[in-house]
């Protein structure tokens, strides 16, 4: 799995403000690499096509002093699996410090 992105950030607070929620639209490119696992136990690769998908976002920035804060977020994405299609989400978490 390989996934590249840009996104446009709407942070819904001041600069300086201790809590700053944000949310974010974007796009991703992705490319997945599946793995079948069959009854007999055999394994079968397939290499699904490349696509570029939209994606969207929400989290939650904590300025915790000016140069350091925690941020939480969630983000998700819609791509095509089979004739349906299927919703992936991934959950992040970090920090910063700004020297």
């Amino acid at each position: 799995f390989s996934m590249y992105g840009v996104d446009l950030v709407l942070t819904l607070a001041q600069k300086d403000s201790f809590f700053q929620p944000f949310v974010k639209i974007g796009g991703a490119h992705i490319r997945k690499d599946l793995i079948v696992k069959s009854e007999t136990g055999a394994h079968k690769r397939s290499d699904t096509e490349p696509e570029t998908v939209p994606s969207a976002g929400l989290g939650l920035k904590l300025m915790i002093t000016k140069t350091f804060s925690i941020k939480l977020g969630m983000d998700a994405w819609q791509t095509k699996q089979g004739e349906s299609s299927k919703l992936d989400y991934a959950g992040r978490a970090g920090i910063a410090w700004l020297f």
